[in-house]
């Protein structure tokens, strides 16, 4: 099986098994197609999230 979600945490790779995957990529895949000026045909989703305020 292909991994389709990478998980880094202060740069350090977490690995996922199989449910946490696709547990996050469907929920951020159902969550962004829901958005205005978001095309149907998602494919990739880049995503950072930072703690601090920039």
């Amino acid at each position: 099986m292909v991994k389709q979600v990478e998980l880094k945490i202060n740069k350090k790779k977490i690995p996922l098994s199989e449910f946490p995957e696709e547990f996050i990529k469907n929920t951020l895949f159902g969550m962004v197609s829901t958005l205005k000026g978001v095309d149907e045909n998602i494919e990739t989703i880049d995503l950072s999230i930072s703690k601090k305020e920039k």
